[in-house]
C-alpha cells in the first residue's frame, strides 16, 4: 500500500507525457499542413526576398497615421530599432505612405557634423533642416542638385537629443529603402547593406494573414516572420485568464514541466519543427516554429502558439479525479486493513485467553472447546488447539484411571495369594496344603504376566527409535510366519492369502518388529474368537501401499471406542474370559510399530457384521519383478 503513492505520481508522469506528446503530435501535424499549403503559392513570398543579405526595415501598420510634428506623440517606443550609437528609428506604413521616427544625439541637426540620407532604388535623398523646424529633401541627378516635395518632415531638438519625423510615398523607394545618419562623428544605419546599398524593406502582407485566418483556431496565434524575424502577417491571438490558477492546475503546471523540457525538435518529410513548452506565464502555451522554403530556399518561418488553458483543465480534471479516486481507495483499503487486524487480534486474544484458562486452579482441564468454523488459518489453529484438548483429556482421563486398573489388576493375584498363605497356614491335610499352595503360584504367576506385559512395552519404546531399517519383502515374511502360527494355534485355523499378482512389494523398515506386530495382532484374534473357528489373514501391494488384513469372528467393536482401541491399558474384553490379566498393551505395541514404519493402522466390524477387520498399510518401496 505504500507504493501506492509513488505509482500514482508515475502514472500522473506518464500520462502527462502521453498527453504532451499528444497535443505535440497534432500540433505538427497542422503546421504541417500550413506549410504545404503555403509552398503550394510561392508568389506569396516575392516581397519577402531580398537579393542582398543584411538587416532589412520593417514597416509595420498601425490603425492610424501619425502627425508628422516631430512630437512622437503617436509613436510607440516599442516599434523602434536603435543603434549602438545612441540613435533609435521607428518605422510605418499607413497605406501607400511611410513615416520614419529618428530621434539622435546633437543639438543642430543642421551643422555640418550631422546629415542625414535617404536611399532608394533610383537616388539618394539628403535630408535639409531648415530653421522653422521644416524637413526638405534634396537629391543630386542629371539636372543638378534640386529640392524634391515628395518628402515632408519636421524637426526638434533640445540641448541633448534632435528628434525628426518624416513621411514620403512608398512609391518613390522602388521596393528598397536605406537610412544614413551623421551625429556627432558616429554613423548610423538602417536598411543598408555593408556596401552601403539599400535593402528591400518589409510590411504586413495581407495575402498571407488571409492565409493564416483560413487555419485560425480558437484561442490560439499564428505567425509568419521573415528571416530576419519580423512579423509580416498574423492571426489570432492568445487569451489571458480571467481568474488566478486553482490548486490543482498549479499541481498540473509542475507535474508537466519535467516533461516539457526546453526545446524537442522533430523531423518531418519537408520541414523540421522546434517545439518549445511555456509553462511559467500567465497564459502557458505551446510554441512551434516551421521554417518555410521555396525552391529549397527559406523564406520565412512559420511561428504558431496554442494555448495550453483547455489541455490543463483537461489533465488538472483527470489529475484531480484519480488522485480522489486514489485517495479513498487508500483510505477504504487502510480501514478494511484496520477492520481486519482488529478482527483477527480480537480471536487471537479470544484463543490466547482460551489457552491460559486451559488448566483450573485445580489441575482440571477446561471443557470449553476453542473450535472455530472460519477456514482461515486461525479458524484451523483453533480447531488444531481443540482436537489437541480432547486428546489431552482423554490422555489425562486414561491417566486418571491408570491407577484404578493398575490396582485392580494387581489387587487380584495380591488376594489370591494372600488368602491362598492365610489358608495354608490353617491346612491340616497335605491335599490342602498342595491346592491352597498351587493357588499361590497360580497368583504369583498371574502377576508375573503382569509385569512381564508392561516390561515388553516399556522395552519397546526404548528401542523402537534405534531399530535399523532394511528394504525387504513383506509378503514372504507374512507367508513364513502364519505358517508357524499353525502349529502354535492348533484349535484355529488360519488362512493366508496374497491378494496382489506380479511385482512383489518392498517395504523399508524391520521386519522383527513387523513380526511382533503381526504375533500381536494373531493372538489379539484367537483371543477373540471362539475354537475351531478361521482367522483370515491377507497381504499384497494396492496402489502405492502394501497392506496386511487380520480378520476374525466374534464380537463386534463399540462406536464409541473406535479411536481409543490401541490405547494403553484399553481392553474391550471380558477379564474372566481365560484368567489371564489383559492390560489392553498388545495393540499399543501394534500402533507404535506402525508408526514406526510410517504406517496406518485401523479396526473397523466386518460387512456381514460377524467380527472384527485389522487393517495396515505400509507405504510401498521399489518392487522387483518375479517369474
Amino acid at each position: 500500500m505504500l507504493l501506492l503513492p509513488w505509482a500514482g505520481y508515475e502514472y500522473l508522469g506518464q500520462m502527462s507525457r502521453t498527453m504532451m506528446d499528444g497535443v505535440a503530435g497534432a500540433q505538427n501535424v497542422r503546421a504541417q499542413a500550413i506549410i504545404s499549403y503555403l509552398q503550394s503559392r510561392p508568389q506569396l513570398f516575392l516581397p519577402l526576398l531580398s537579393p542582398v543579405s543584411g538587416e532589412r526595415v520593417f514597416f509595420p501598420q498601425p490603425s492610424s497615421a501619425p502627425v508628422v510634428d516631430a512630437e512622437f506623440g503617436e509613436w510607440s517606443s516599442a516599434t523602434g530599432q536603435p543603434q549602438d550609437s545612441g540613435s533609435r528609428a521607428s518605422f510605418a506604413r499607413v497605406r501607400d505612405t511611410l513615416y520614419v521616427a529618428l530621434q539622435f544625439g546633437a543639438s543642430d541637426p543642421d551643422s555640418e557634423q550631422s546629415a542625414l540620407r535617404l536611399h532608394t532604388r533610383e537616388r539618394i535623398y539628403r535630408l535639409l533642416f531648415l530653421s522653422e523646424g521644416a524637413v526638405v529633401a534634396a537629391s543630386n541627378d542629371a539636372n543638378g542638385f534640386q529640392l524634391q516635395d515628395a518628402v515632408l518632415g519636421s524637426w526638434r531638438s533640445d540641448s541633448e537629443t534632435a528628434r525628426v519625423e518624416i513621411a514620403f510615398p512608398a512609391g518613390i523607394t522602388g521596393g528598397v529603402f536605406g537610412l544614413e545618419l551623421v551625429a556627432n562623428g558616429q554613423i548610423a544605419t538602417w536598411g543598408l547593406s555593408n556596401d552601403n546599398r539599400p535593402l528591400s524593406w518589409v510590411t504586413e502582407q495581407p495575402e498571407l494573414m488571409q492565409v493564416l485566418n483560413i487555419f485560425r483556431v480558437e484561442d490560439g496565434k499564428m505567425e509568419i516572420m521573415t528571416t530576419d524575424s519580423w512579423v509580416v502577417a498574423s492571426s489570432g491571438q492568445i487569451s489571458q485568464r480571467a481568474r488566478s490558477r486553482s490548486l490543482w492546475e498549479a499541481t498540473a503546471i509542475n507535474l508537466l514541466k519535467p516533461g516539457s523540457g526546453n526545446e524537442d525538435q522533430t523531423e518531418g518529410k519537408n520541414f523540421a519543427s522546434i517545439q518549445s513548452w511555456n509553462l511559467d506565464s500567465e497564459a502557458p502555451s505551446l510554441v512551434t516554429e516551421v521554417p518555410i522554403t521555396v525552391g529549397g530556399l527559406i523564406v520565412g518561418r512559420l511561428r504558431m502558439e496554442s494555448s495550453l488553458n483547455q489541455f490543463l483543465e483537461v489533465y488538472s480534471a483527470a489529475m484531480k479525479r484519480f488522485l480522489l479516486i486514489s485517495l479513498g481507495l487508500i483510505l477504504a483499503v487502510t480501514i478494511v486493513l484496520f477492520a481486519y487486524s482488529s478482527w483477527l487480534s480480537r480471536r487471537v486474544r479470544r484463543l490466547s485467553g482460551w489457552a491460559q484458562s486451559l488448566v483450573d486452579e485445580q489441575g482440571q482441564l477446561n471443557d470449553e472447546s476453542p473450535a472455530s468454523s472460519a477456514s482461515d488459518e486461525i479458524g484451523d489453529l483453533s480447531r488444531a488447539y481443540a482436537e489437541l484438548t480432547q486428546r489431552l483429556k482423554k490422555h489425562t482421563d486414561y491417566l486418571q484411571g491408570l491407577a484404578g486398573r493398575l490396582s485392580h489388576e494387581i489387587r487380584t493375584p495380591l488376594t489370591i495369594i494372600g488368602s491362598s498363605l492365610e489358608n495354608l497356614e490353617d491346612a491340616s491335610t497335605e491335599s490342602e496344603r498342595l491346592t491352597y499352595t498351587k493357588r499361590a503360584r497360580e497368583g504369583l504367576e498371574r502377576l508375573r504376566s503382569l509385569l512381564r506385559r508392561m516390561s515388553e512395552v516399556t522395552t519397546l519404546e526404548a528401542g523402537i527409535d534405534n531399530t535399523p531399517r532394511q528394504n525387504f519383502d513383506p509378503d514372504s515374511l507374512v507367508a513364513e510366519l502364519v505358517s508357524g502360527y499353525q502349529q502354535g494355534f492348533a484349535e484355529h485355523r488360519l488362512d493366508y492369502q496374497r491378494n496382489a499378482i506380479g511385482p512383489q512389494a518392498r517395504v523399508d523398515g524391520s521386519p522383527d518388529l513387523l513380526a511382533q506386530l503381526l504375533d500381536k495382532l494373531i493372538e489379539n484374534a484367537v483371543s477373540f474368537s471362539p475354537p475351531g473357528s478361521v482367522i483370515s489373514i491377507s497381504s499384497g501391494p494396492q496402489k502405492g501401499i502394501w497392506a496386511l488384513e487380520v480378520s476374525n469372528p466374534g464380537p463386534l467393536l463399540p462406536d464409541s471406542t473406535d479411536s481409543d482401541i490401541f490405547a494403553s491399558m484399553v481392553s474391550l474384553r471380558d477379564s474372566k474370559s481365560d484368567g489371564e490379566p489383559h492390560l489392553g498393551l498388545g495393540l499399543t505395541i501394534v500402533k507404535r510399530i506402525a508408526e514406526f514404519h510410517r504406517a496406518k493402522v485401523t479396526a473397523f466390524n466386518r460387512a456381514d457384521v460377524s467380527g472384527v477387520i485389522f487393517r495396515l498399510e505400509l507405504p510401498c518401496g521399489p518392487q522387483e519383478t518375479t517369474n
